[in-house]
Parts: structure tokens; C-alpha cells; sequence
């Protein structure tokens, strides 16, 4: 039962539940855990109710005497939101705006989703970062300042890094991918991979540049280029320049390049390099796709190279025309003699009257006159008999009787020098010696002698064969020729 206690110090109404209805008998209506006394503008004016959410963002959690609010799917509500820079914003009217700024993306909203949207529409511009004002189309600009400056309706521009593309105001189809990357203002089909790669072009186009710094040299309308690692010279165009040459930081001295060995190709051309500048070239020439061993090239015509098969043991001569030519295979002391008009052909050196003697070996020729060259004799016998290509001095006191050789070749000689004694000098059977106007008799008959110690006589021959016939080509003293 409900009533009030009045003490003198505080006044308490007490009861153990409510009932507002004004009816009778009256009716508990507080009756379950989390209940509250909530007023009403409409009779009664104080009723029973619990609290509720109307968009489900708050559970309520009730108990004996208790209630407990929490935001749904979390433990706190957002009431500010902070970025990079500005310090925390609250909500206006309970809204927070979310934007985009240097930027062609755009925030969407719809229903409990806000959506970031990076394709603004059909051929139209991108840009992330940068305060480019895009009138092309289909160009794209990511990184601060890139694509910077306003492009009037050429489009296909990429810029990607800090300040790449910045200053294009003209041109298509130009990618700059790093920070300062290509800052042509008007130019077409450019591509540049590499921090501050093709910076200093200005209006060329159709280069290319991958690298830091590469096509870095490269400068005003410079064009047609392909620039790897390499920075390039002031006044390129259409020039291909791969790495730099050295051993530095950056630098190459080695080169391997794939899928060039063991290929064959046709009209084969040799490469050349300019040893000061290690510019690359190639001869006009076409050199033949393979070679047997030991095989020759030679001009087979204008700058068409071909191949000379190769021969054995022989020597390399040239046609009437020019045209190289192997001999057959030569032999021992064989020779490449020459003909007129004709091809030189391997030789042998022979004599045709006999007076040299030829013999050959691997590699040598020896020549030497018929009969092993003159040689002297001291004839200190009684008797001595005469060899042709010989000379003989007479050395004996009592004389020295000569015959004649059987036989001898035109032209033979033989010279006997007097020393000491007389010298006779015996034909043989049908031989015959001449001195001066006189005739020796024919045969062993026909003797000339000299008549004083030192007389000297020299014989040729000029009948050959056994009926030689000897004539004084040079008498010293007086010899007696018996006739």
C-alpha cells in the first residue's frame, strides 16, 4: 500500500507500483524489467513505456532496476571526423560532407553507401593529385602537378609521379611514368619510364626513354629516339643508345644478348663498331650463311663474299680475269710458273741440254751444273785421265799424259793448268782437238803437248757424243798439236 511519511525532515511518497488510469479497483502496470514513467500531451499524462530505436543504430539492454544504451555493432558514436590537415570537423545538421579537391574523382551517395568514383564518364579525363584543368580526352593525371597545365582536346596522355607531364598544353599518346618524367608543352607519342627521363625535350616526338635520367640530354624538338639507360646526346634523332659504357656506378663493360647464337640467317652482313664512339654499323657486303673448314673468302663479286673450298698441298693463284683459284696439289719442288694470259700452274725446272743438274726435295731445289760443278784437280801421276767440268794441274816433274773423256755434251769444258812438267794431251778413237787454224790428227795420233813448264790450255767441246771434238778456247804458252 502506497501513502507518504511526513517526519518533519523529508517528505516520502511511497508505493510498490503505478497505475495513472484513474480507475478503480487500481491496476499494477509496471510489470516487466526497464519500464519507465514517460509523459503524454493526451490524458493520462503519465504513462508506462520502455525506450526504443527507430532505426535500430541503439540497443537497449534492461534489467531489475537497470538500462543500458549502446550503439549498434560498436561501442561508440562518431561526432567528429579529422584529415590530414584542418584539425577535427563536427557534424552539421548531424551531416559531415566528404569532397574531392585536385581531383576529377568523385564521391556518390546513395542510400547508406557513399562510393568513390574514379570514371567520371565516357572519354572524359582523370586526375588524382593535381590542379590540371583536362579539356582532352582520355588523359590521365596521377601525382602532384602532373598533367598540370591545360590541355586543349588532344587526349591518351598519362602522367604518373610528381610534376610528370606538367607543362603539355598539345599532343596525344604521351606517357611519362616518374617524378619530373617527360615535361615536353607540345609533342606526340612520347614515352618515358625513370625520374626526370626525357626532361628536356620540348616539342619531339616518338621517343622513347626507360630509365633515371635516361633521354636526359635529349633537348628541344629531338625525335625518333630510343634511349635505354642511357642519357642520350644533345641533337639525337633516330638513334638507338643502350646503356653507358664503363665500369662506374650506373655504367656497363660486359653485353650478353639472348637468341642471337646459333642462328642462321641469309644475306648475312659483318657488324662493325666506331672504336672511339662505339657506334654500331654493319659492312654493305654479304658474307655466305656457313663455312666448310680451312675454306677462303673472296669478292666473288660487288660486296657479295663467298667461299673458296679449300685444297690440299696446293698454291693460291688468280685467272686471266682475277678470280682466285687453288693449283692441283704440287709435289717436290714443284714451282707456280706463270703463262701468259692463262692461269700460273704448278712447274718443275728442268735443263734441256743436260748442263744443270736439277734434284728436288720436300720443300728444296737444289740446281747445279751437269757433272756436280767444276772442280780442280792435282795430278801429280804419270798418267790422269780427263773429266769434263773439271780443270787439272799439272804437278810432276817428268810430265803428266792426259786422255780425254770417252765422251761429253756441247759445251763441256775442261782446263789443265801447267805447275811443274809437261802436259800431253791423248784424244781417244775418233776424237779430234782444234787449236786455232790447226787440226789435230784424228785418234789417239792427234796429240797436243806443251812446250814449256806453265803452258795452259782450256777445251770445249763443240761436236758431243764419242767423236768429240775439242777446241783451245784460251792458250798460254806454245803447245805442238800433232796433225
Amino acid at each position: 500500500m502506497g501513502g507518504f511519511a511526513n517526519d518533519g525532515a523529508d517528505d516520502v511518497m511511497y508505493a510498490d507500483n503505478v497505475d495513472f488510469s484513474g480507475n478503480s479497483p487500481e491496476t499494477k502496470t509496471v510489470t516487466t524489467n526497464g519500464q519507465l514513467l514517460i509523459g503524454s500531451t493526451a490524458a493520462p499524462n503519465i504513462r508506462v513505456g520502455a525506450l526504443g530505436s527507430s532505426d535500430g543504430s541503439i540497443t537497449w539492454t534492461v534489467g531489475a532496476g537497470t538500462i543500458t544504451g549502446q550503439v549498434t555493432g560498436g561501442t561508440t558514436s562518431v561526432l567528429t571526423l579529422t584529415g590530414n590537415s584542418g584539425g577535427a570537423i563536427s557534424p552539421t545538421a548531424g551531416n559531415i560532407n566528404i569532397v574531392t579537391a585536385n581531383s576529377t574523382a568523385t564521391l556518390v551517395g546513395s542510400g547508406s553507401t557513399l562510393t568513390l568514383d574514379f570514371n567520371p564518364g565516357f572519354n572524359t579525363s582523370l586526375i588524382l593529385g593535381s590542379p590540371g584543368s583536362l579539356v582532352g580526352t582520355l588523359n590521365s593525371g596521377f601525382g602532384v602537378n602532373s598533367l598540370a597545365a591545360s590541355l586543349n582536346t588532344s587526349g591518351t596522355n598519362s602522367g604518373f609521379g610528381a610534376n610528370s607531364l606538367n607543362a603539355l598544353t598539345s599532343g596525344q599518346a604521351n606517357s611519362g611514368f616518374g617524378a619530373n618524367a617527360l615535361l615536353l608543352s607540345n609533342g606526340s607519342s612520347n614515352t618515358a619510364c625513370g625520374v626526370s627521363s626525357l626532361d628536356q625535350i620540348t616539342t619531339g616526338s616518338n621517343n622513347t626513354a626507360l630509365g633515371n635520367d635516361a633521354g636526359g640530354n635529349l633537348t628541344l624538338a629531338n625525335s625518333s629516339n630510343i634511349m635505354i639507360k642511357n642519357a642520350g646526346t644533345a641533337g639525337d634523332n633516330n638513334t638507338i643508345r643502350i646503356g653507358t659504357q664503363g665500369s662506374g656506378a650506373g655504367q656497363q663493360n660486359q653485353c650478353f644478348i639472348a637468341g642471337i647464337a646459333g642462328i642462321s640467317n641469309s644475306n648475312n652482313t659483318l657488324v662493325t663498331q666506331n672504336s672511339s664512339t662505339a657506334q654500331l654499323g654493319a659492312t654493305t657486303s654479304t658474307y655466305p650463311n656457313t663455312n666448310a673448314i680451312s675454306t677462303l673468302l673472296y669478292a666473288s663479286s660487288a660486296n657479295v663474299m663467298a667461299a673458296l673450298p679449300t685444297a690440299n698441298s696446293a698454291s693460291l693463284v688468280t685467272n686471266s680475269t682475277g678470280v682466285p683459284a687453288w693449283t692441283a696439289s704440287m709435289t717436290n719442288g714443284q714451282m707456280v710458273i706463270g703463262s701468259t694470259g692463262a692461269t700460273p700452274v704448278p712447274g718443275t725446272i728442268t735443263s734441256t741440254g743436260g748442263t744443270i743438274t736439277v734434284s728436288t726435295g720436300a720443300g728444296t731445289l737444289n740446281l747445279e751444273v751437269a757433272g756436280g760443278g767444276f772442280t780442280w784437280v792435282d795430278a801429280t801421276s804419270s798418267t790422269q785421265a780427263l773429266a769434263v767440268e773439271t780443270g787439272y794441274v799439272t804437278n810432276r816433274g817428268a810430265g803428266v799424259t792426259y786422255t780425254l773423256p770417252a765422251t761429253a755434251t756441247l759445251g763441256s769444258i775442261i782446263k789443265i793448268v801447267g805447275k811443274l812438267g809437261l802436259a800431253t794431251i791423248t784424244p781417244n778413237a775418233n776424237q779430234q782437238i782444234l787449236i786455232g787454224s790447226s787440226s789435230g790428227a784424228v785418234g789417239v795420233t792427234g796429240t797436243a803437248v806443251a812446250n814449256n813448264v806453265g803452258d795452259c790450255i782450256e777445251l770445249i767441246a763443240i761436236t758431243a757424243g764419242a767423236s768429240t771434238v775439242w777446241r783451245a778456247d784460251s792458250v798460254v804458252g806454245t803447245w805442238t798439236l800433232t796433225t
